[in-house]
């Protein structure tokens, strides 16, 4: 996989597992990891996923590199 350019991550770009689930949208990017928005979160929290499990970015998609049922494994915290 080529470097990914975190600039070409953006805010309000939707997620998609590699399955074609959606995981949610994008806040921002905080450093190596992208902050999910609190409306796509069954817990009313924002989440984070790694930079490094992203497979492509396509106009307002971000394709993950893992499907829905993994993605649970690379979540980090709430806030």
């Amino acid at each position: 996989m080529e470097d990914l350019n975190p600039f070409a991550v953006r805010a309000h770009q939707q997620v998609m597992g590699s399955d074609g689930t959606p995981i949610g949208t994008v806040d921002h990017v905080d450093g190596e990891r992208m902050k999910l928005t609190r409306a796509d979160s069954l817990d009313d929290q924002h989440h984070y996923l790694p930079m490094n499990i992203i497979a492509s970015v396509e106009d307002e998609t971000v394709h993950l590199n893992v499907n829905g049922a993994e993605v649970a494994q690379f979540l980090d915290g709430a806030e």
